[in-house]
Parts: C-alpha cells; sequence; structure tokens
C-alpha cells in the first residue's frame, strides 16, 4: 500500500489590491528606523504609515544603537489597515 503524502494547507491566499500599514514605537529611541519588505519596500522613521500592495510583509525596526528588533512577519489586507506597534523597553510588537 502506497505512504499518502499529507500535504500542509496553503498559505491563505490574499486578494489583490491595496491596504495600509501602520508602524509606530513606545519608547524613546530618536535614531529608529522602520524597515518594510514585501510586495512594496519601505525605510523610515517611525511613525511610518503608507499604503502597500496586499500581500505578505516583513517589518523591524533598527535602533539608534545599531540593534534590530524582532523581526515581525504578516499580511496587509486590501482596504484593511494593519497597525503594529513596537515596544522599545520591552522588545514586543503589538499587532490590531
Amino acid at each position: 500500500k502506497p505512504v499518502e503524502v499529507v500535504k500542509p494547507p496553503p498559505d491563505e491566499a490574499i486578494a489583490d489590491g491595496v491596504g495600509t500599514i501602520r508602524i509606530s514605537l513606545i519608547g524613546d529611541d530618536s535614531g529608529a528606523k522602520v524597515v518594510v519588505r514585501g510586495g512594496k519596500n519601505l525605510e523610515d522613521a517611525p511613525p511610518l504609515s503608507s499604503r502597500v500592495p496586499s500581500g505578505v510583509y516583513t517589518v523591524v525596526v533598527r535602533l539608534g544603537n545599531g540593534s534590530l528588533s524582532p523581526q515581525w512577519r504578516g499580511s496587509v489586507k486590501p482596504d484593511e489597515a494593519r497597525k503594529l506597534t513596537y515596544d522599545v523597553a520591552t522588545q514586543r510588537w503589538n499587532d490590531r
């Protein structure tokens, strides 16, 4: 009897369109830069708010001392706003 290979379910399909990604910082780090990679690549000082093509994005914060935040990875869907906040003190992302 052949062995059946169980495939994981496909990633959730994200419809084409434009959404918004908003990224802010809690805490004091005046030299910080937000780095966004995905359908549109962005790099700017926080707070950052931009309309972007829908899709999967990876976000990190490059702090003034050169260290990087933990990576956030998630989707931006059409006509929705993804609101991310990075807390410098706890090194955690809050995703709303």
